[in-house]
Parts: structure tokens; sequence; C-alpha cells
């Protein structure tokens, strides 16, 4: 189902159900949009300072006509999308225009660069002026069309690839940089020869599409100083954590100076795995670098028990998890209200799991009217397996489970960064703060029950 027509059928529905039939679009995994009644402020179980020092950079650096570059990370599932369309809600407000963009839909599988950030940020601002009927001014456009076109331009006029086929029908008129993204990301893709020598010609002179996504960039902010957004715009690059971790680290720190470049408000997602083992250097933008925590359902030092339901949680959070759960779909389509209490405590606070492990529990349920315990438990392995299957391709990655489970961190050092990415990366190795606000890790909770793990626990030679 596509987004607008999810987003329809979200409209009709009346939250929390109340019948099975609707549970699944009620636990969708899908950010929320802002005001959906389903949203639960989960904040004070987090780093709360967090998109608040946000809020206040932007507004710092609008004061003193500068632009906010930042990096915003979390866990995948920890929520971070819903809590940036939450942050949009507020720039319109305070006299933003945010435009929040998911990466990986234009340029999923291709080896992220500048280049396409550039592109990217102009077919932003391009794209947000129309829906507010205004317009970059036709001869910059057209002054950008016409350099790609000498940069495009090919050795032979026998055979053009579509993509220099495009940029001519643009130079004539258009300068869609949205049908030129789809054009170009997708020759990439394709392996096109002809796309691969345009990319190293804009890597040898990457100052030359930077002055043109600046001026771009100045034209559309020069444009909303008109309008309900004087302030300008704030571009959120989202979904750039589902980019392998050395491309981003690339992208955004070995040449963050080309980054800085682009004169207008930007946040940037990047794997969480980054944080901890930095590649080249330590990753860092802006002061403002937030880190969203995955909300914690335990305390630091808790023991886990042989099995999740019998380990020590913090209940009282336990609790506010069922009021989240409370907003989408009524307690009572549970034949045991327990069920609802495994099912938050395995998820280890990472939202998407959860709602995945419900939907689950329903599809694999035969009853109409409640979802039974044994079809909970079967949604569980389920999950379970799928980790399993990951945590089996991280060369030494459940041996480092043992020494975490064992409270022996020391051993860190034995390991290789890749190991230690790879296990954030996939969740396999989740992060929370304590209650000084202070950084701890524990194991995701699907896999303590697993047989792989208490077997290595059991004989961790």
């Amino acid at each position: 189902m596509s987004q607008e027509l999810t987003a329809i059928r979200n409209s009709i529905l009346n939250f929390p159900v109340s019948t099975l039939d609707d549970i699944t679009e009620a636990c969708t995994v899908d950010a929320l949009m802002a005001g959906d009644s389903r949203y639960y402020d989960l904040s004070s179980l987090r780093d709360t300072s967090g998109c608040e020092v946000i809020r206040k950079s932007l507004l710092e650096h609008a004061r003193r006509g500068e632009f906010l570059h930042l990096l915003y990370t979390g866990h995948r599932g920890s929520g971070k999308t819903t809590e940036l369309i939450e942050l949009e809600e507020w720039a319109k407000k305070n006299s933003f225009l945010p435009v929040r963009e998911e990466v990986n839909r234009e340029f999923g599988g291709v080896k992220l660069e500048y280049m396409d950030v550039c592109f990217l940020a102009i077919s932003m601002v391009q794209n947000s002026l129309a829906e507010i009927g205004k317009s970059l001014p036709s001869e910059d456009l057209k002054e950008f069309f016409l350099w790609f076109k000498e940069v495009v331009l090919e050795d032979t006029e026998e055979r053009k690839s579509e993509l220099t086929t495009e940029v001519e029908a643009q130079v004539g008129g258009g300068f869609s940089l949205a049908k030129l993204i789809a054009k170009f990301s997708a020759s990439y893709k394709a392996n096109s020869s002809h796309t691969v020598k345009i990319r190293e010609k804009l890597r040898s002179n990457p100052q030359q599409l930077i002055d043109r996504t600046v001026n771009l960039l100045n034209c559309g902010n020069e444009i909303l100083k008109t309008t309900n957004y004087p302030k300008g715009f704030l571009l959120v690059f989202d979904n750039m954590d589902r980019f392998e971790p050395v491309d981003i680290d690339r992208l955004l720190n070995v040449n963050k100076n080309l980054i800085h470049d682009l004169s207008t408000h930007c946040i940037f997602t990047f794997p969480i795995s980054l944080k901890y083992q930095p590649i080249s250097s330590p990753i860092q933008l802006s002061e403002a670098d937030t880190t969203l925590s995955t909300p914690g359902l335990r305390r630091r030092g808790d023991e886990w028990a042989s099995t999740v339901q019998a380990s020590v949680h913090d209940e009282a959070k336990v609790k506010r998890f069922r009021e989240l759960l409370g907003n989408r779909f009524s307690p009572d389509l549970f034949e045991d209200s327990d069920d609802l209490d495994l099912l938050i405590k395995t998820s280890g606070g990472v939202i998407r799991d959860l709602m995945r492990m419900i939907v689950r529990a329903h599809l694999i349920n035969t009853r109409v009217d409640k979802i039974d315990s044994n079809s909970v438990r079967k949604a569980i392995t389920h999950y379970r397996n799928d980790y399993i299957r990951i945590l089996s391709n991280i060369p030494n990655g459940l041996k480092y489970l043992v020494a975490v489970e064992r409270k022996n961190p020391k051993v860190s050092s034995e390991f290789s960064p890749e190991t230690m990415r790879s296990l954030r990366f996939t969740s396999c190795l989740l992060e929370y703060l304590d209650e000084t606000g202070e950084v701890w890790e524990d194991i995701h909770p699907i896999l303590i029950e697993s047989r792989v793990l208490r077997e290595a626990c059991d004989n961790p030679d």
C-alpha cells in the first residue's frame, strides 16, 4: 500500500482500534505523521535534552545568520524518523521551512557521495518551493543545467545515454532536478560506464558543483524571506543510517568541509555504529549533534535470568510502553495481558521490533477475536530466528555478546572494529542511558533465550 493510501486509510480509522482486522494498520512501522493520535512521547525514557538541543541551536544559528549542519543518529527502529517529523512541526511554527527526504529512496544501492547530496538538496528546495507557489529563478536553473550538460558531454553523438538525453531536454525548459536525479541514480545502479566517468569528473573538481548548489540554495532562502518561513530551509536527510558506514564516514566526516559549504540548515542521519567505532576519526559536524537513545526498560547492572519474563525490569517503564500500545489498540485484543508485557520486554525498547512482533503474532493467530499466548510465543521465536541469522554472519559477534552477558566489557579491545560496528548496526547490541545520562550497552533481549547464546554462555571456551 502506498504512503498516500495508507494515510487515507489511517485517517478513517479511529485509534485505538478494537478489532484484530485493524491491528496491522495500528502497529505500522512507518513513521507517524504529525498529529497522529498513535504518537506517544517517550522523551522521559530517552535523553530528554536531545531534540531540545537541536531546537535551541537552530534558533541561535538563525539569529546569527548562520547555518546549522548537524548529525542525528540512534538505533534503527528506535523512533528517529517519528521524532524528526515532530521536529518538523516545531520548525514550521518557528519560521523554518522543513523538508525531509528519505535518501535511500533515490540513492539506495549507491555509494553515497557529496554530489548526490548536492543534487538532492537542490531538488528538495525546488519541490518545496513549488508546493508554496514559488520557484527558483529560471536563469540560475538554466545555468546549472548548461554546466551539467558540459559535464555529461559524451565522446560520440551516435548513441547518447538516457542521462545525456534527459539533460539536453531539461536545458530546453522544465529544469526538473527530480527527473535528473532519477536518471542519474538509475544509470549508476546499472553500472553505466558513462555515469561512472561523470562521477569521476565531479569528484575531481567538487567546487564547481558546490558553488552552483550554494547559489541555488541562496536563491531559495532569499525567496523564503518574503513568506511565512523567513528563517530558511531546514533540509532533513533521513535514512542515511541504511547506507554502509564506510561510505557515510567518507561523506560526512572525511569530506565534511564540503557539507559545511551547503548554505542552509541541514540534519543528516547516520549509522550509530560510527559513534562507537569511528573509521577515519570521530564523526562530528556540530556541538548540537544528537544521539536518540533507545527507551530503556531495564537498569544498568540488572542481571539476565534464563528467560526475558523472569528477568528484572523497570516496571514503571514497562507501564509506559503499555500506554504507548494503548494509543494504538485495545489491550483486550490479547487473550492474556502478560503476553503484551512479554512482547514489550522482548523488544528491548526498539519500537519497530515491538510492532513487527505484534503484527506477526496477529498473522499467526487463528482466533478471530483475540491473539492467544501460543501465537505470541511463535512470533517471538520467528523474530528471534531472524536475529540469530544476522548474528551468525558477524565474526566473533556471539563471543562478544557472551562477554556482555557476563558483565565483562573490558574484553572489547580483543575484537575488531568491524565486529563492533556490525553488532550495533544490526541492533544485536543496544545502547541505553542510565539515570545519570551515561551510556551503557546490553544484548538485545530477543537473543537472551536463544539456544546459541545460552550454550555459549554455559561453555564460553
